[in-house]
């Protein structure tokens, strides 16, 4: 009974990397400058995409940092940690992009958890490397980002 566990559990994490071997992988950085009411921040954000036939999907970590009053009760410096997953529809250059993920908020009296969500335009040709995004999001608010696949 072991070996058949053993068996099925080697099929099952071999299986997927020889399945997805037909998908692109490619990497970006980006920086996106976004602005709500009450706060105003900047992130830098590094991305791992899986490029496939009709919707791509990433997974995305950043850090920021910036004015956010929002999030603090006061005008206050904050640090802003990131982790997002997502997906990318779209042919072409133009695609829509959305995202879920959680980010942690660091101000000077306490860490907040918060959840970290964005819908937006993106253009990026496949054979290009500029990347611009634009949309709204938690914790970036109103956001424009300009960035580098490779």
């Amino acid at each position: 009974m072991l070996k058949r566990y053993f068996i099925f559990f080697v099929v099952l994490f071999v299986w997927k990397p020889l399945h997805a071997q037909h998908n692109k992988i490619s990497h970006s950085v980006h920086f996106t400058g976004g602005t709500f009411i009450l706060a105003s921040q900047g992130f830098l954000h590094f991305e791992k995409l899986q490029e496939r036939r009709v919707v791509h999907t990433f997974i995305q970590g950043g850090l920021g940092g910036g004015n956010a009053a929002l999030f603090s009760g006061g005008s206050t410096w904050t640090f802003t940690f990131v982790g997002r997953t997502g997906l990318l529809t779209g042919k072409g250059s133009d695609h829509f992009e959305a995202s879920v993920g959680a980010c942690l908020i660091r101000t000077s009296e306490n860490l907040l958890p918060a959840p970290a969500l964005n819908i937006g335009y993106r253009y990026h040709h496949p054979d290009a490397h500029p990347i611009i995004r634009f949309g709204i999001g938690v914790p970036e608010g109103i956001y424009l980002g300009i960035g580098w696949r490779y």
